[in-house]
């Protein structure tokens, strides 16, 4: 695959710019700062775009969008032509901010191939090559000072390697077969995992209720004796609760009977107060109380009076017809405009700033004399003699006067000894004579001979002599280089006389600069007057820019544009202003609208307040009370609804007793409710047959009629109880199980587990032998990854390292010298490690696609930690591989 171009329609600073690539090497050079890394970013998104996923974007993606996102606008778009290998000429749209708007069509035949390189939900060039937008990025595409990220990518290019390794590319690896291995194990077997439904899991659950099972049929038997027990007392129970229905019916009918004279005796007190004529309703006070309530409703709910402030209609209406009408023309320069404007005014500022440092004319009275001279006398003149130091001399001093000390008690020493030889021969000579007294005396001469000895300073005084000796000549030697100091120091001054200049360092070295200043004047010159044509240049495009922006709004401008967009945007400006004002008119005229809907609507409040008054003043007519005012006409009618309210109090009391009575009598009269309470108190004195009237007593109290629908319901559930459990004992006898029966499926479960335990055997066993194959294959492309490598590796280190061990697992690379001793490439020097892995990426990039196309080699500054010498080694070897593949 090649790149021809690529665009940057909005990417980064640029929008609407082309690069077209070579087929072979394309060197891309500028400043800091000129776009170089951005082109770089551009071309690697217009192959790979970028993924589409749900979820927050990875750190890496983060990034990408943090530093080629356009400058402004919403848009961002680049687009890409490539060729493949078979000729097909490829135009990529890559819509990097919605994702949606992409596409890849063949210029050809025009059509759409999208899909041949749809992936993870956007397009991705690189699956033409076998790869994708993730393994690219590790090998092809390098970024600046990202040499070394292969490494961190060498999971996913693993995979891909095993592929080209093992199958020439094809889609099923070792690593995937051991995944379907495992993805078979996890269903056929699964793990002993509580939670697993699986039949390793099944199988020992299995076993575990077949043992459960044979527990429960061993105790079943014990079981069945204790259901028996369990029977006969239910039968009692049941017996029991039938008893305490029965006294409780019989407090029930005392009660009703109790309840019914009670009940009868109120009926005969009732009927007493009336002459069995229902109350009658005072009906004449109906017909008005309509009336007066709809008057006090209406006036006690009357609006409260609507008082406006603010202009009125009519003022608002005079606002609006002083407005003026919009004006025509732009309000605001035109964003176009005014960048043609910032640019001519920038270059005419970098212009005159560039006058400015326009280079000044040397010195001609200057002297002739080279540099290299004007610097020997400078460093002449700054030589100061050296001095002896004080403290030298002191020592010498001191070393002196030891000298003398040491030489005088030398001296002392050498007229002891010559008294003790005397004494030692006289001694001697004198033994005829006595001989205890001569030896005595020899004896003394012989130890004052020896005291003579030790007190000499023999070593002492030649070790002061040799080091003053020492000393003397250093202070001879630096005398002597002080004198040839100052005589180099006063040539130096007699030379500055005879050139006529100052004898001073500093002057020097300014003459010096001076000097250096006038000879490279002419090109600085030069380069001053090139740049200044450029910059004049560019000024006047930057002016035609402006000028015709201008002309194309209908603002003609003259030989001085910059006073004709100041006479523009001033004219914008008062556009702007009469826009603003007239702008008012909308929301004037809707305040003219809601000032009238209030102006109606405190009309028709004053309208309800007054038709409220009169409503009032007419109930109190109809009632035959006085209509002085308003205020006396609701007191009055007030006063009127409490008389009627009065009136039917009582009659309603009157018909509360009427309802009484009526419910009491339930339809029947009270001839008939006397009959029943006969026939209650007889069922009472029937029910209370066989049970101690201090029984029913106890219940006085409570609602036992409340109380007996749950308590037969209770005797009747504990006679289903009985009933059930006696059934269910007789179930139990026959559903008892066989424990033979449970001993059997205990078998069965224990050969179901052996089996499954079998299989998972021989499923690890398969992907033991699966997994040492997935070894071989690393070890056949280890070393066809090391052949390349080391093919290049001599040339790109100068001979340094000549040969490299690759692992396919981590991309962990080796490199030795012709001492064969192995060393991690990623701990050797920076500069090494990224040229190493260079290559490394090279050989990678040929490899996986070796049967899917060329791939080309997209780098970024991928010789800024190389030396001189191997800046060209590199770049000399991307030229050799870029007869084979683009770079």
């Amino acid at each position: 695959m090649r790149v021809e171009s690529v665009t940057a329609h909005a990417f980064g600073p640029f929008t609407g710019e082309t690069l077209n690539l070579a087929p072979g090497m394309t060197v891309v050079v500028g400043d800091n700062e000129s776009g170089k890394s951005t082109w770089h970013a551009a071309i690697y998104a217009a192959l790979c775009g970028r993924r589409r996923g749900k979820g927050r974007a990875p750190k890496d993606e983060e990034r990408f969008m943090e530093l080629h996102r356009p400058w402004e606008g919403d848009q961002w778009l680049v687009s890409g032509v490539v060729c493949l290998d078979d000729e097909r000429r490829i135009e990529l749209r890559q819509d990097l901010a919605g994702k949606v708007d992409c596409r890849a069509t063949d210029l050809t035949l025009g059509r759409d191939v999208s899909g041949e390189v749809t992936y993870e939900g956007s397009l991705d060039a690189a699956r033409w090559l076998g790869l994708d937008r993730r393994s690219f990025a590790a090998t092809a595409c390098v970024y600046q000072a990202q040499l070394l990220g292969v490494l961190e990518g060498a999971d996913g290019l693993q995979k891909n390697l095993e592929r080209a390794a093992a199958t020439a590319g094809a889609d099923s690896t070792a690593t995937e077969a051991l995944g379907r291995l495992e993805t078979f194990r996890s269903e056929h077997v699964g793990r002993d995992d509580a939670r697993s439904a699986r039949p390793l899991r099944q199988a020992i659950t299995g076993l575990d209720e077949a043992r459960k099972t044979l527990a429960v049929a061993q105790a079943a038997h014990a079981e069945y004796l204790e259901a028996v027990e369990e029977v006969d007392r239910l039968r009692r129970a049941s017996e029991d609760h039938d008893r305490r229905v029965g006294l409780f019916e019989a407090a029930a009918a005392y009660q009703r009977a109790r309840d019914l004279r009670s009940r009868y005796d109120r009926v005969v007190a009732l009927e007493g107060t009336f002459a069995g004529t229902a109350p009658l309703r005072p009906t004449h006070l109906d017909a008005l109380a309509a009336t007066v309530t709809r008057a006090l409703d209406a006036w006690r709910d009357r609006p409260d009076p609507v008082v406006l402030d603010g202009p009125s209609a009519a003022d608002i209406e005079h606002e609006i017809a002083g407005l003026p009408a919009a004006p025509d023309g732009p309000l605001t320069v035109p964003a176009e405009i005014r960048h043609a404007h910032d640019e001519l005014t920038r270059a005419m500022q970098v212009l005159e700033a560039h006058d400015a440092a326009r280079p000044s004319l040397p010195d001609t009275s200057l002297p002739a004399v080279g540099t290299a001279e004007l610097l020997e006398l400078a460093q002449a003149l700054e030589q100061n003699p050296a001095g002896f130091d004080s403290d030298t001399e002191e020592r010498m001093k001191a070393l002196t006067a030891r000298l003398g000390a040491l030489e005088a008690r030398n001296r002392r020493s050498t007229s002891l000894i010559a008294g003790g030889v005397i004494l030692t021969v006289a001694g001697v000579a004198g033994a005829t004579i006595g001989p205890r007294l001569t030896g005595l005396v020899a004896l003394v001469g012989v130890v004052i001979v020896a005291l003579g000895a030790l007190s000499r300073q023999n070593r002492n005084l030649v070790a002061a002599q040799g080091e003053l000796s020492q000393l003397q000549a250093r202070n001879n030697a630096a005398r002597e280089g002080a004198e040839r100091t100052d005589q180099k120091r006063k040539r130096a001054e007699v030379r500055c006389e005879e050139l006529g200049i100052t004898a001073v360092p500093a002057s020097l070295r300014a003459l010096v600069s001076e000097l250096a200043r006038r000879d490279n004047y002419q090109e600085h010159m030069g380069t001053w007057e090139r740049r200044r044509t450029e910059l004049l240049r560019y000024a006047g495009d930057a002016a035609q820019r402006l000028k015709s922006g201008l002309a194309a709004v209908g603002e003609p401008a003259g030989d001085d544009v910059i006073a004709a967009f100041a006479e523009f945007e001033d004219r914008c400006r008062q556009r702007a202003l009469i826009s603003e004002q007239a702008a008012k008119r909308p929301a004037l005229q809707a305040q003219l609208r809601e000032r009238k809907r209030s102006e109606e609507m405190a009309q028709n409040v004053t309208s309800s307040r007054e038709a409220a008054a009169r409503q009032l003043l007419k109930a109190a007519q109809s009632c035959g009370l006085p209509t002085v005012s308003v205020q006396e006409a609701e007191a009055g009618l007030a006063g009127w609804e409490r008389y009627r309210q009065g009136e039917l109090h009582k009659f309603e009391t009157r018909q509360e007793q009427w309802a009484e009575l009526q419910a009491l009598l339930g339809g029947k009269s009270s001839d008939e409710l006397a009959e029943a309470l006969a026939a209650a108190e007889k069922d009472s004195q029937h029910a209370q047959r066989g049970i101690r009237h201090d029984e029913i007593a106890s219940l006085a109290d409570q609602d036992v009629a409340a109380r007996l629908p749950a308590l037969r319901a209770t005797a009747a559930a504990a006679r289903t109880q009985a009933a059930t459990a006696a059934g269910a004992l007789g179930e139990k006898a026959r559903d008892l199980t066989a424990v033979a029966d449970a001993e059997e499926a205990v078998a069965r479960a224990e050969a179901e587990l052996a089996r499954v335990r079998e299989l998972d055997e021989t499923l690890l066993a398969a992907a033991d032998f699966l997994t040492k194959a997935q070894q071989g294959v690393q070890r056949d492309i280890a070393p066809q990854l090391a052949a390349t490598l080391s093919r290049w590796l001599p040339k790109i280190t100068a001979g340094r390292y000549v040969d490299a061990v690759v692992d396919p697992a981590t991309l962990q690379v080796k490199v030795c010298g012709p001492n064969r001793r192995l060393y991690r490439a990623d701990r050797l020097s920076h500069g090494t490690a990224e040229q190493v892995y260079l290559l490394l990426r090279v050989t990678l990039s040929q490899h996986l696609t070796a049967n899917r196309g060329v791939c080309p080699l997209l780098l970024d500054d991928v010789t800024v930690q190389a030396d001189a010498t191997r800046t060209v080694e590199i770049l000399d070897l991307l030229h050799e591989l870029s007869a084979q593949q683009q770079v």
